[in-house]
Order: structure tokens, then C-alpha cells, then sequence
């Protein structure tokens, strides 16, 4: 699989798609959102929707999400309000508090496992 093509799909077969870091960052430089945890979550989502979709999945063939949140639990909060407003609501989802994500003010990071049939 191709950096450049995040979202690798085959009929009847686990396709995973991520969306994080290098999906929040401006392609010239710079973090979009930087602070604003609600920001990064709906860029995130939005870069995510568009990966499957580039993969022939939709937000209705996720079966699996994991949210990972860089701040405190309050953060957590509003982060999981967003993901829970989003398409992919409906899939089963672990949200996981870390120390830190790839990059400097990153906050944010989903990662998604969608099954087309």
C-alpha cells in the first residue's frame, strides 16, 4: 500500500483507513486548528469520510473506530460530542486518552476499520 493511498479496499475483505496527524496538518506546513480540539476533530473526520470513500467504503461500512485524544478528560468530552454528531456514530467506538500524537499540537487522531462487501 502507497502512503499516498491511505485506504486499500477489496470486496469482503478488513480494510483499515486512518486519518491523524499528516491529515491535519496544511499541506504546506502549519497544524490546522492548532488548540482548537473541536476544529482537528471535525478535519480529522472529514479527511476520514474522504479516505473511504476513495476506498469504495462509506461512513455506513466502519465497523470499528478508535479515537485517540491528547489532553484531559474534559477534551475527551467534546471530542467524543463531535464523533458522535458524525457519520460514523453509529459503529462501535474506543476512545483512549494518550500522552501525545505524532506531531506538536496534533490533539486528535481516528482511525477506522470499514468492511465493503
Amino acid at each position: 500500500m502507497n502512503r499516498a493511498d491511505p485506504v486499500h479496499v477489496r470486496r469482503g475483505e478488513w480494510a483499515p483507513a486512518a486519518a491523524g496527524a499528516d491529515r491535519a496538518r496544511r499541506r504546506v506546513g502549519g497544524l490546522v486548528g492548532d488548540g482548537d480540539i473541536e476544529a482537528q476533530t471535525e478535519l480529522v473526520l472529514a479527511h476520514l469520510l474522504r479516505q473511504l470513500e476513495a476506498g469504495g467504503a462509506g461512513p455506513d461500512d466502519v465497523v470499528k473506530s478508535t479515537v485517540y485524544v491528547a489532553d484531559d478528560h474534559d477534551a475527551m468530552i467534546r471530542v467524543w460530542e463531535v464523533v458522535q454528531r458524525s457519520p460514523i456514530a453509529s459503529a462501535p467506538s474506543t476512545l483512549l486518552g494518550v500522552a501525545l500524537l505524532g506531531y506538536p499540537g496534533q490533539l486528535v487522531e481516528i482511525e477506522a476499520v470499514a468492511v465493503v462487501e
